[in-house]
């Protein structure tokens, strides 16, 4: 019995010995993969310190790139390609300098403007926007401008003219303005403007400035009526010597219309691009039919001679310029015979068209990438026109060539012209 007790008692001891030698196995092992986690963990901090040495110049918070609460896609391609996470892209680069710089100009003067009514008149009226002085319709003397705080735009003109019989007369700043007849605010007329200048949706712009469609629609045909009266006082004249101009037409409408009486006629926007110019820019024209005759019309009216023009048949303008050439000739003779002041008239108004225009065949395969750029985007906004009514069409074209020819500061181009219009 002692010995079947001692024996028990000799097995626990070897049972207990083997446990606490699995036990220090087990923590031996888990130091080890401890440690190897760790060895790992320690790799792979130092390959990360590595990437981001490496990188630091190339980080970019992604919030700088949020407008609004709307990522904008190729805002962020632009900040990855400039970032050298991808191949470099001029274009994308110069799309994102060009969001950077808008929207620092919106935070710098946009914004101010729209939460200071007070500081909003003031730029109005540095920007000759506003009547520069006003006279009391009574004494007939300078009215003074004051800060009037029971008025919406913060200020008026009042005679100060203690022995006037109008004393202490107000009238609106907005007397004789753009502005006369609107009750909206400074601050969103500026929003408004800005919108249009970088090319807004109108709706879109509308939910921006807490403005209705329709007041948002006015104020866009406001500015555009602008661009087709800069256009009227400045007509347009392309080319010269030794200059270069391609032309090339886009559909106005997508298909012919079909009426029980007649068949409408396609129209057509003639785009007359003037390689000379930097950035490119040129002309566009609405024409009914297309029809080589008319074409050539326009081209002798906006373009100076001795022009070089690219265009996909030029035989048919050639063959067009020695008909009017021939017809010159054949006036120019009779008139000569005759001395009528019919005969004068008819020659002179023919001769002093600039008809010395060089044709060449056009090949966009060996056209430069710059003008392949431009033409693909003037395409696309030309796309827009099919949305448009027949009688507005026009007034979109006039708004397309001035955003081309002002693309920078437009909104301070804007004011100018609205000042120039306005005499102020």
């Amino acid at each position: 019995m002692k010995e079947l007790y001692s024996e028990s008692d000799g097995g626990d001891e070897v049972e207990e010995k083997k446990r606490k030698q699995g036990n220090q196995n087990c923590s031996e092992n888990a130091s080890c993969s401890k440690q190897i986690e760790n060895d790992q963990n320690g790799a792979m901090n130092s390959e990360n310190e590595l990437c981001t040495n490496n990188l630091e110049s190339h980080s970019y918070d992604y919030n700088e790139i949020l407008e609004g609460d709307r990522p904008d896609p190729s805002v962020i391609m632009a900040k990855a390609l400039m970032a050298g996470g991808i191949a470099g892209d001029e274009e994308s680069s110069s799309r994102f300098l060009k969001h950077e710089r808008t929207k620092q100009y919106y935070i710098k003067v946009v914004e101010p403007l729209i939460k200071d009514r007070f500081q909003a008149a003031n730029w109005m009226r540095e920007k000759h926007l506003l009547v520069q002085g006003m006279r009391c319709p009574a004494c007939q003397l300078d009215m003074l401008w004051t800060k009037h705080n029971k008025c919406g735009d913060g200020y008026s003109w009042k005679c100060h003219n203690s022995a006037c019989s109008r004393y202490k007369y107000t009238k609106s700043i907005r007397n004789g303005s753009l502005f006369q007849r609107s009750h909206i605010s400074f601050g969103k007329w500026v929003n408004a403007m800005y919108l249009w200048s970088i090319d807004e949706d109108v709706n879109m712009a509308a939910l921006k400035s807490d403005l209705s469609s329709k007041t948002m629609v006015d104020a866009f045909t406001c500015f555009r009526e602008l661009c087709q009266w800069y256009f009227d006082t400045h007509p347009i004249k392309i080319g010269g010597n030794n200059h270069e101009c391609i032309l090339d037409m886009v559909p106005a409408t997508r298909k012919r219309r079909l009426d029980s009486n007649f068949q409408q006629s396609m129209q057509y926007v003639v785009v007359i691009t003037d390689l000379s110019s930097k950035p490119f820019n040129g002309c566009l024209e609405l024409i009914d039919g297309g029809f080589p005759k008319d074409i050539y019309s326009f081209l002798c009216k906006v373009i100076l001679k001795d022009t070089v023009v690219w265009c996909k048949k030029p035989e048919s303008f050639e063959r067009l310029y020695i008909e009017q050439q021939q017809l010159i000739g054949k006036l120019s003779t009779t008139s000569a015979k005759s001395k009528s002041d019919v005969g004068n008239t008819g020659v002179s108004s023919i001769v002093n068209v600039p008809t010395v225009l060089r044709f060449k065949k056009l090949d966009k395969n060996e056209c430069c990438k710059e003008y392949l750029h431009y033409w693909h985007k003037l395409k696309e906004r030309l796309k827009r026109i099919n949305t448009y009514k027949e009688d507005s069409r026009k007034g979109y074209l006039y708004e397309l060539m001035w955003k081309d020819r002002f693309s920078e500061n437009t909104l301070e181009t804007l004011c100018e012209h609205i000042a120039e219009k306005h005499g102020f």
